[in-house]
């Protein structure tokens, strides 16, 4: 492959992973996962349709704090070799939850928002890992873009 130094220290996974079907390849490295979250008191709720107003929208405050760091270190990263092949900006979702956040909290949303903590860190750890480590904002994107779908 092309663009990954082989002294890089995670040139043998990138090799892998770009190697085969990134999305299987994520999709079977996660599987388990998935079904411990997807058994959580919480997402059976949610799937029931159980779950309150004010849940969801502070899901939605601390998804669009998680979204603008994601999309700030990938817009930041799109010629990284590894990254430039998963930029597509028509995935972006930090636009739409600023409209969601205005018709739940007014116009002046940002005033009123106020995320937890989990979700401070887990931008703010988005933000490290552009920094450090920007190949591996792959598995961040696959679980926000994959994840919340």
């Amino acid at each position: 492959m092309t663009g990954v130094p082989s002294a890089h220290p995670f040139a043998q996974e990138i090799k892998f992973v770009m190697s085969c079907n990134l999305a299987f390849a994520l999709r079977q490295g996660t599987q388990h996962a998935h079904v411990l979250a997807e058994n959580t008191a919480l997402m059976k709720a949610w799937m029931k349709g159980m779950v309150g107003l004010d849940v969801f929208r502070e899901l939605l405050v601390n998804l669009y704090f998680v979204y603008d760091s994601l999309e700030q270190q990938l817009d930041s990263h799109q010629t990284h070799p590894v990254l430039g092949r998963i930029y597509w900006p028509s995935l972006n979702r930090r636009d739409n939850l600023r409209q969601d956040l205005a018709y739940f909290y007014g116009q002046d949303w940002q005033q009123h928002i106020r995320p937890r903590t989990a979700g401070l860190q887990y931008a703010a750890r988005i933000g490290v890992v552009g920094l450090t480590a920007p190949e591996r904002l792959v598995a961040h994107a696959y679980v926000r873009y994959m994840g919340d779908l």
